[in-house]
């Protein structure tokens, strides 16, 4: 049996309790020497070197993860370590977005919402990082009041012997309520009712709303068995529900209005699929996707609210009111209202469906005209689809990307605020060009007037430009091109903020990756040079990897299957090690080298020092040379901004370099672009002279560097090309509800 020994200090203490609990759960002796000199844990096994095998809390976890795996020989589901990128991940959380704890607490009660463990059936080092974070850090459940199933989850962990005797001062924290003993009324002892009548006795009558339920057990206190999971030992393969067995399903806080109603996905997505639900009443509402009827007696109409890509099934009886009348009515893409019982289904891929009879109800609540309905039952283009963006969101695609969407929306804002940075909101109207290019929508109240007054728009005699004295604002302005010079201004008093919102660029084109309206994301660090930046810019996609994985399962799993095979694995793998970084240089000579070997063979076979790189190029070196996203940095200075800022002149001059960053990903090319922005007021101004630039236009940017100007960097990811990187999705023009580019403002 491996013997471990672990350096530490008083000051190390949580870090400590992590690493106890990984080494009793693989049954590893574990020896703790304190160090008052310790800053960080090291790990020695003195079977195998005498310097530290691991240092830092991950790597020390990670490692005994590997030597439980590498003598018991299993590295299965079943190994209460773990070993998989996921878990990777949640340790990786636990360091990060729960530092402070509150920082992350929202991203959990997500996720434990439909989960036992944070990956898997059993409780892993993952779940002994994050655990140990959260009891040590929170004063007590009265902490958790608005998360109650992260406060299951901490009784869950604590349930089991390892993590209990380890953090056994913090148990007092979290107390499991006492058990009252559930005793059965007569009517549960002497029912002899069958299942099926039992099921019909618990339906409502008639246009009834659905109600929460006063049971016997209503009032009863939880006993442990009901808070806490079974021990790793005894849990099937089979996930465990973390909706106790019993639970009603939830009613929608705001469906008054059809006397309350249950989302799919709170049935649906449960780890066991709603089984734990079957006998329970329902009532649902959505969008009907198919409907077929099965002699005189049934139909089977199948519906979805949106809230999952699965939809639910719901089987109508003869016996239900008004049923020929009813179903006459139901068409694709009609809504309606159901009231039935759960029930097991007997079909394929579905653990319950719907039953509607006498006691139940179907309303339609919304006809559909079905020879107009332009979502029929059959494959549509995407192109198809753009044309009638007001509905394409009922599709299985759609949909999918506007969840992916919303939740990675979230993940952006969480990843910045667990950091302590400030979300700025910047203008979208503005007389600056933050690109230097030119290509920018103006904004003018003058052409509305001419039109109105039916004349012609006056020009200035002197300036032969339009008199913008007369316009609106009194001077040309434009809509934004980045929001990155007005968020500047505040990371020189704030040091770290970040802005997210629309952007807009009048480019002429019309290929896959580009828009005319798009979203950015644009954070600033103060104090920081070329190497935060990409540390910040690398954990940031990380993140966001990391979190579609956990929390858009059912969609990436679509997008995996039908849209981009292995998108699961290169997600994994995106996660799984540090990106690769090359000088802008290197990639030059590396692609010349690639192509004078013939290992590679380009369209465009003009590559040259200060030639900015086809997509072919960047995905040469993603796909083949490094085979993971890649940060090329230190561009040719001719082919960059004019705010980032110049590296130290080389001795060839034609070969000035900024210091510019570029992140380009495997299957989609560039991601993220960032700088080190230029901060020397004499060298700004040369640039914006040399290029034409107006320095009035600038005189606020130029403040900062008249008044306390610090280094600082920053970068820019464009939303829609994330997306298309977490879904594989293949045209940005799929990944925004309304796209807008050349020729194409419908809606």
């Amino acid at each position: 049996m491996t013997s471990l020994r672990l350096v530490t200090s008083k000051a190390l203490e949580v870090p400590t309790l992590k690493v106890q609990i990984a080494a009793k759960l693989a049954n590893m002796p574990l020896t703790c020497e304190n160090s008052g000199s310790a800053k960080v844990l090291e790990l020695f096994n003195p079977s195998t070197a005498s310097v530290p095998t691991a240092r830092y809390t991950g790597p020390v976890l990670r490692y005994i993860s590997r030597l439980h795996t590498d003598q018991s020989g299993t590295c299965d589901q079943k190994s209460i370590i773990g070993k998989s990128a996921l878990i990777d991940s949640w340790l990786d959380f636990a360091e990060l977005e729960l530092s402070p704890v509150e920082g992350g607490l929202s991203m959990l009660e997500d996720h434990l919402r439909t989960h036992t463990y944070l990956s898997g059936d059993l409780l892993s080092i993952a779940d002994a990082s994050v655990v140990t974070t959260l009891v040590a850090g929170l004063a007590s459940e009265a902490d958790l009041k608005d998360y109650p199933n992260v406060l299951r989850y901490i009784r869950t962990c604590l349930g089991n012997p390892a993590v209990a005797d380890v953090l056994s001062r913090y148990s007092a924290k979290f107390p499991v309520p006492e058990v009252t003993p559930f005793v059965p009324g007569k009517e549960e002892v002497e029912s002899t009712d069958s299942e099926a009548t039992k099921v019909e006795s618990e339906k409502p009558e008639k246009d009834q709303p659905i109600k929460k339920r006063a049971g016997d057990r209503q009032n009863a206190k939880v006993s442990h068995t009901e808070l806490s999971m079974p021990s790793p030992e005894s849990v099937s393969t089979n996930t465990v529900s973390p909706i106790p067995e019993g639970s009603e399903p939830p009613i929608h806080p705001y469906s008054t209005c059809v006397g309350g109603r249950t989302r799919v996905k709170d049935i649906l997505l449960r780890t066991d699929g709603g089984a734990g639900l079957i006998g329970k009443t329902v009532s649902v509402c959505g969008w009907v996707r198919t409907k077929r009827s099965q002699g005189s007696g049934f139909a089977f109409v199948e519906i979805s609210d949106g809230s999952c890509l699965q939809g639910l099934q719901l089987v109508l009886d003869s016996s239900c009111p008004d049923f020929e009348g009813t179903i006459a009515q139901i068409a694709t893409g009609a809504s309606i209202q159901a009231i039935g019982a759960l029930v097991a289904s007997p079909a394929k891929g579905q653990a319950v469906e719907v039953s509607v009879r006498e006691k139940g109800k179907i309303k339609v609540i919304g006809g559909v005209e079905s020879a107009a309905y332009p979502l029929a039952k059959k494959q549509h283009s995407r192109e198809f689809l753009r044309e009638i963006a007001h509905l394409r969101p009922r599709t299985n695609l759609i949909g999918a990307v506007a969840r992916v969407r919303s939740s990675l929306s979230g993940a952006v804002h969480a990843f910045f605020m667990s950091r302590d940075f400030k979300y700025v909101h910047t203008p979208l109207i503005t007389s600056a060009d933050c690109e230097g290019a030119g290509e920018m929508f103006q904004v003018t109240s003058l052409l509305q007037k001419a039109e109105g007054a039916h004349q012609d728009v006056k020009i200035d005699s002197n300036t032969g430009r339009f008199d913008y004295k007369q316009d609106f604002f009194g001077r040309p302005t434009y809509l934004t091109v980045s929001g990155q010079l007005n968020v500047e201004n505040y990371a020189c008093a704030l040091s770290d903020v970040y802005t997210f919102g629309p952007c807009f660029r009048a480019e002429n084109s019309h290929t896959s990756r580009h828009l005319a309206e798009f979203w950015m994301i644009e954070p600033e660090l103060c104090f920081a040079d070329i190497h935060d930046n990409m540390k910040c810019a690398e954990e940031f996609i990380q993140h966001c990897a990391r979190h579609v994985l956990a929390h858009c399962r059912e969609d990436i799993a679509f997008f995996d299957k039908f849209i981009e095979k292995g998108l699961i694995k290169r997600l994994e793998n995106l996660i799984a090690e540090p990106f690769a970084r090359v000088s802008y240089t290197e990639a030059i000579d590396k692609l010349l080298k690639a192509q004078k070997n013939g290992k590679a063979k380009f369209e465009n076979t003009n590559i040259y020092w200060g030639f900015d790189l086809d997509s072919e190029h960047e995905r040469y070196l993603t796909e083949k040379i490094y085979k993971k996203p890649v940060i090329v940095y230190n561009y040719p200075a001719a082919i960059k901004a004019f705010y980032m800022r110049a590296n130290e002149a080389d001795e060839d001059e034609s070969k000035q370099t900024v210091a510019a960053m570029d992140i380009l990903a495997p299957l989609v090319g560039e991601v993220c672009g960032g700088s080190v922005r230029e901060e020397r007021l004499d060298v700004l101004d040369k640039k914006l002279s040399d290029l034409n630039m107006d320095v009035e236009d600038y005189w606020w940017y130029r403040d900062l560097r008249r008044f306390g100007s610090v280094p600082h960097a920053g970068f820019g990811i464009g939303f829609e090309r994330l997306i298309m990187m977490m879904t594989g999705v293949e045209n940005i023009r799929d990944v925004i509800p309304y796209p807008r580019y050349p020729g194409r403002c419908e809606f």
